[in-house]
């Protein structure tokens, strides 16, 4: 095992560019996560005013039909 780390981890680990694909990587996660959440209240408010406007049709045909 000490081999590999000698050899491999700690090369690619030193390297600047496998530093900064980390670095992106970690912005990026924390990024999605936020974003995800925000999407989750925007589609929850167009499912409540779909809802709504679809029940207000259904009132209002049922009603349109009992006249």
């Amino acid at each position: 095992m000490d081999g590999i780390k000698e050899q491999v981890i700690e090369p690619v680990l030193n390297n600047p560019k496998t530093q900064a694909f980390i670095a992106s990587a970690t912005v990026g996660v924390s990024a999605g996560s936020s974003t995800i959440e925000n999407l989750q209240n925007i589609f929850g408010l167009i499912g409540t005013i779909l809802g709504c406007i679809l029940s207000a049709v259904l009132i209002y045909k049922n009603l349109k039909q009992k006249k």
